[in-house]
């Protein structure tokens, strides 16, 4: 996953390149006051505006880990640094693109991995590569613009809403924009498998319940939530 940004705004030129960047990505657009039938015109003005300032890989998420190849030999110590950072060793999701096969603790694990790697870059600065002005044009800033900008667009009604992910988003705008994708746009693929299975297995018909639309309503009710 890269860990810097793909915005027009090169990440090495510096404070000035920095301040450019910080503020075309918090420009507002569209207000969004949390109305269903805006919703979908939300995501793709949100979606849009990620890709103009090029911070879209800031929503990458790991699906799975791949195995490494029978080529490579896991007790050669070379060959296993080399795995480890090949990357075909994961399998990326994006949020901005397909958000139904992450999960809250997969977007959250990207979110520590990239602080941790960040973390590690600033706290020893080696002066022969990027200088740090550079270095903090990653993710880890990005996240907090994000942030910013949604802020700017939710109205009080919408960040009311979304009160209740504080303590997951921590401020950071990847989290909350998954937070907001899992509230709003409801399933994941997983939720319309299970949901689906459990509605194709019992045939439901109403005669099978003897015409009592009470028992009915109550057997397909679990279904019908996870849809």
């Amino acid at each position: 996953m890269p860990l810097i940004n793909t915005s027009a705004f090169s990440n090495t030129l510096g404070a000035t390149d920095h301040t450019a960047q910080q503020k075309a990505l918090v420009t507002p657009f569209t207000e969004f006051d949390g109305k269903p039938e805006d919703v979908v015109q939300h995501i793709a003005h949100f979606t849009q505006h990620c890709k103009e300032t090029g911070v879209v890989e800031d929503f990458n998420f790991v699906i799975q880990e791949n195995d490494p190849p029978s080529t490579v030999d896991m007790n050669d110590p070379a060959q296993k640094t080399t795995w480890l950072s090949d990357p075909d060793r994961f399998v990326y999701g994006n949020l901005l693109q397909d958000a139904s096969q992450a999960t809250l603790a997969k977007v959250l694990a990207a979110r520590d991995s990239v602080r941790n790697t960040i973390n590690k870059l600033t706290a020893t600065p080696d002066p022969k590569k990027m200088p740090i002005t550079a270095q903090r044009l990653v993710s880890y800033q990005n996240r907090d613009w994000i942030y910013v900008l949604l802020m700017s667009v939710w109205s009080v009604t919408m960040q009311a809403i979304m009160d209740c992910y504080q303590e997951t988003h921590e401020q950071d705008g990847v989290v909350l924009w998954f937070c907001f994708l899992q509230e709003f746009a409801c399933t994941t693929t997983a939720n319309v498998i299970e949901a689906n299975a459990m509605l194709l297995d019992s045939k439901l018909q109403l005669i099978n319940f003897n015409n009592n639309i009470l028992s009915f309503t109550n057997y397909i009710r679990p279904p019908i939530r996870s849809l």
